[in-house]
């Protein structure tokens, strides 16, 4: 079992990893669609990119246990293996039920089927467009909304403090002081970086800046709300909730489109190839593949490792902006490096303590978590009669 979440953890940590690179870059070709290429339509670059979901619904074609529900359809002797697979997820249940309540825990019975999980996609439609949304206006100097990603990715890292309060009220995780000096080390780190960042030559907008925070805001709403939804990786298909929402993106985002059309906020007229190919690249790697990334870290670890994980992207950004020459002449100071450094210990402290860990010689361990277990220990226990 220990070898299990150890193995979920780091797989956790590799898709941080992944997504750290894919979403900086997508970043820095965004603000080349929308600068380079007079392309600033952010609303309909949210929408393309997140319709293009809809590519993880080709599973039903090709893979059968997505069309059979939550198991793979039955063949000789396979009745026998199901009837003793039930036994055991019987006596476990029996024996689950004798433990204090402290101690229990849901086991998954399968995965969702296909309209189990689109009916959980759609719940995530509002909040995952609307992040998106405001992150990539944040990137659209032509708009008048646009900071550099340097700034835009400093701000939207903040997203780890609201993720901390969210996930204490809605997932009723204890705020343990390992949590909580990591997220204050990580918002240190924000603020040496901000004020690089405010000496550089490059203009940052107001605007855009408020556009980041309100994204933190929402992406840490919604990566809650997908741990609250689904607790445990075996419970759902991440490419299949994915695709859902890619679906219901492309038809409830239509109308929307139509309207931004007819009054002006965003023309819908015709698009250079170029930047149709510079479109679907970015909405490939940049969205489907980078996404369902980081979903999966979010299962796999937890709401707040995910987003103080995805503070990485702030050093590679500022480096990305070097090598992009949008700070020219500039050169990095000592605020950068420590900043850099608060938010990468950050990460690893978060990182070092399971979430589940409940040994109480552990400083992971709250001192209300430590009154239920004596409350449950001091009980009515059958053994102390």
């Amino acid at each position: 079992m220990a070898h299990h979440k150890c193995s979920k953890k780091f797989l956790g940590i590799l898709c941080i990893a992944g997504v750290v690179v894919m979403w900086v870059g997508s970043s820095e070709l965004i603000q080349i669609i929308f600068d380079d290429r007079n392309f600033a339509r952010p609303f309909f670059l949210t929408y393309f990119s997140t319709s293009l979901f809809c590519i993880y619904l080709l599973g039903f074609l090709f893979l059968s246990s997505w069309r059979n529900g939550n198991k793979a359809p039955s063949t000789d002797g396979s009745s026998t293996i199901e009837e003793s697979r039930a036994m055991l997820l019987d006596s476990a249940a029996t024996e689950e039920d004798a433990l204090p309540p402290a101690t229990k825990h849901e086991s998954p019975q399968g995965f969702k089927t296909g309209w189990q999980t689109a009916m959980l996609a759609v719940q995530f439609v509002p909040l995952w467009f609307a992040a998106n949304w405001t992150f990539n206006a944040s990137l659209c100097t032509k708009c008048g909304t646009g900071t550099t990603v340097a700034s835009s990715t400093v701000i939207s890292s903040s997203s780890s403090f609201f993720t901390l309060i969210m996930s204490a009220l809605v997932l009723k995780e204890h705020l343990s002081w390992i949590k909580f000096l990591s997220v204050l080390m990580s918002c240190g780190g924000v603020v040496l970086v901000t004020e690089f960042d405010e000496g550089s030559s490059a203009e940052s907008s107001l605007l855009g800046d408020g556009l980041s925070l309100i994204s933190a805001i929402l992406m840490a709403a919604f990566t809650v709300q997908l741990k609250y939804v689904v607790p445990n990786e075996d419970e759902v298909r991440m490419p299949m909730l994915l695709g859902f929402l890619g679906l219901f993106t492309l038809i409830i985002g239509l109308p929307f489109l139509l309207l931004f059309h007819y009054t002006g906020l965003e023309k819908f007229e015709g698009i250079p190839l170029n930047v149709l190919a510079y479109l679907t690249f970015n909405g490939v790697v940049g969205t489907v593949l980078s996404d369902l990334l980081w979903a999966q870290a979010i299962v796999f670890t937890s709401p707040l490792q995910a987003n103080l994980g995805v503070s990485l992207t702030i050093p590679l950004s500022f480096f990305a902006d070097e090598i992009a020459q949008r700070h020219v002449g500039h050169k990095m100071k000592w605020e950068y490096f420590c900043g850099a450094a608060l938010v990468f210990v950050s990460f690893v402290g978060v990182n070092s303590y399971a979430e589940d860990r409940k040994d109480p010689s552990s400083p992971d361990v709250d001192m209300e978590s430590n009154i239920g277990l004596e409350d449950v220990s001091g009980g009515d226990d059958p053994g102390a009669e």
